[in-house]
């Protein structure tokens, strides 16, 4: 898979997980769960979209100069 593919799959993931991550927030608080883990995973969930986002912004950047070395 290239680095592009990569990158989205990565921010798909990560925001199935921040929407998971949120709903369990609620029901914590809601119907007396654990409110930390619920906040933790919604916290790793926000830096994995920050880390596959960055991924892509570099993979663009690379595709782009590499086109202009090209031409």
């Amino acid at each position: 898979m290239d680095a592009i593919s990569q990158a989205r799959s990565g921010i798909v993931n990560a925001m199935s997980n921040a929407g998971g991550a949120g709903a369990n927030l609620s029901n914590a608080f809601s119907h007396g769960g654990d409110p930390a883990a619920a906040a933790v995973d919604q916290v790793k969930a926000a830096n994995a979209l920050r880390a596959s986002l960055a991924s892509l912004k570099t993979s663009s950047r690379l595709f782009t100069a590499l086109l202009d070395i090209k031409v």
